[in-house]
């Protein structure tokens, strides 16, 4: 394959990553509230500082749109603040959406992470996800693998 057929793709995917942030900042993120209401679900982890402001310090949604399958939902935008990892957040707001899934009669949820992501990996996996695929993306990024997980529920 020569470079420039090498460039030309991964310019496209940059091109493509790029439309998809757009798209998110413009549609989900951009009324949370609208969007992750009724089937859907979104949850923040909030803490108050010592001056007594609260500060969002991680996130998780939990949507059914991405899903053909409609036993099935998407754990979506999954973050904690790097300044708050290791705390247990990510696990309280894991554990949030898994019960809301259960009470809406979901019967799996399913994730995707790449490869830089494997502290979030190890985390699904102890939380009960398993591995699904894995598909490897070394040819636009060195040492770059796209991880499906679910768990059911």
């Amino acid at each position: 394959m020569s470079v420039s057929w090498i460039l030309v793709w991964r310019r496209w995917l940059i091109g493509s990553f790029d439309e998809d942030c757009e798209f998110s900042l413009k549609h989900d993120m951009a009324n949370i509230a609208e969007y992750y209401a009724h089937e859907n679900g979104f949850w923040v982890a909030v803490v108050t500082g010592r001056d007594g402001t609260e500060r969002v310090v991680g996130c998780v949604g939990l949507d059914s749109r991405t899903q053909e399958n409609k036993t099935q939902s998407e754990l979506r935008r999954m973050s904690v603040s790097e300044h708050y990892r290791r705390r247990g957040i990510a696990m309280e707001l894991i554990k949030a959406l898994v019960s809301h899934a259960r009470e809406r009669g979901l019967k799996k949820v399913v994730l995707s992470t790449t490869s830089y992501q494997g502290t979030a990996r190890s985390l699904y996996k102890k939380l009960g996800w398993a591995e699904t695929g894995k598909i490897g993306l070394h040819w636009f990024m060195r040492n770059l693998d796209l991880y499906t997980l679910e768990r059911t529920l």
